[in-house]
């Protein structure tokens, strides 16, 4: 699929006013950085995780470990009652409690490699929250005939075993990448005056009309916004260099952590520089990015940013592996 560029557009500080799918603002943030002066670029190297580790925190075995030595409580009461739905109603609640471990665990398997492991216990706390409702439902029915079950044991059962349901689900929309998802099909847009090209990661991106800018992106899920500024003038070195000045005050007037800058030539061998990091505006954390490729005459400027959504940490690594990831093709594919 190929798009191609209105040849008569032309690029002006307005290609900052643009929103975000829901209505958020997107890269006047980062312009109203640049006139309020501010800078004090802050350097932090990314986060390596390495393969297979996993984090269980402390605090987690403090909760882990009680629930552990309940299951094997009420394991051996479902051995020693004698009513059948004594039996039923206590293995009810033990499957719900069971349930709480992987549910407990899932968070360990934050680095998104991981994302396989974090839909497992998804999985199993699923099936242990199914298997208490069942057997509470079941129980609640055999003691209409023998009367050997408190009624709580059941109904304890089947509230363990609701909430599990949502963590279990969640667990595995996260593991699965419904949720934020990374992959797509690839398509080009062409610029034809300029004569040049740029990949848009994925099918979910949409061209959007926007006079001020030759490109403007925008996608849903990961909510984000991504521009083919403009294409200055470099036939020159000296022409680049001032174009990468640009690119160098765009730096130092949004800071970031986590920070990704490279220069060198980029996958289709022109000259490139990309910076890339988390950045703020107040107390909501966005993604940043912006690039400047040199082909043939021209200096290619793009910028992409997206919202930072998740609260829970493996969220927010996984929607930040989803930004990144699509951040890195588009900035660095100018062809």
């Amino acid at each position: 699929m190929t798009a191609v560029a209105d040849s008569g557009r032309k690029s002006a500080t307005g290609f900052f006013a643009t929103k975000l799918p829901g209505g958020h603002d997107c890269f006047d943030v980062s312009l109203r950085r640049w006139r309020r002066g501010q800078g004090g670029l802050r350097r932090q190297k990314r986060k390596v995780y390495p393969e297979g580790v996993t984090r269980v925190k402390p605090e987690q075995f403090c909760f882990i470990l009680p629930l552990a030595a309940g299951v094997g409580v009420l394991a051996i009461r479902v051995g020693n009652a004698e009513a059948w739905s004594k039996k039923l109603g206590t293995a009810a609640v033990g499957c719900g409690v069971a349930g709480f471990i992987p549910a407990l665990l899932g968070p360990a398997f934050k680095d998104p490699d991981q994302a396989q492991a974090l839909a497992a216990c998804g999985l199993f706390t699923l099936l242990l929250a199914t298997a208490a409702i069942v057997l509470a439902v079941w129980a609640l029915r055999v003691r209409r005939r023998d009367h050997g079950v408190d009624g709580r044991y059941p109904v304890a059962g089947m509230l363990c075993g609701a909430a599990n349901l949502f963590c279990g689900a969640g667990a595995v929309m996260m593991g699965s990448g419904l949720m934020i998802p990374t992959g797509g099909t690839p398509w080009t847009w062409r610029a034809e005056k300029d004569g040049f090209e740029v990949t848009v990661p994925s099918e979910r991106w949409a061209l959007k009309p926007n006079p001020n800018v030759l490109a403007e992106f925008s996608s849903g899920r990961p909510p984000l916004a991504a521009l083919v500024a403009e294409a200055r003038p470099a036939g020159s070195d000296e022409e680049y260099r001032a174009v990468l000045a640009y690119g160098k005050r765009v730096k130092a007037d949004t800071p970031t952590t986590e920070t990704d800058e490279r220069s060198g030539p980029n996958r289709h061998g022109h000259p490139h520089w990309v910076y890339m990091g988390d950045a703020k505006a107040g107390d909501k954390p966005y993604f940043f990015g912006i690039s400047i490729t040199r082909v043939r005459d021209k200096a290619v400027i793009m910028m992409f940013e997206g919202p930072y959504r998740m609260t829970s940490q493996a969220g927010h690594e996984q929607e930040a592996r989803a930004l990144r990831t699509q951040a890195d093709l588009f900035l660095g594919s100018v062809k």
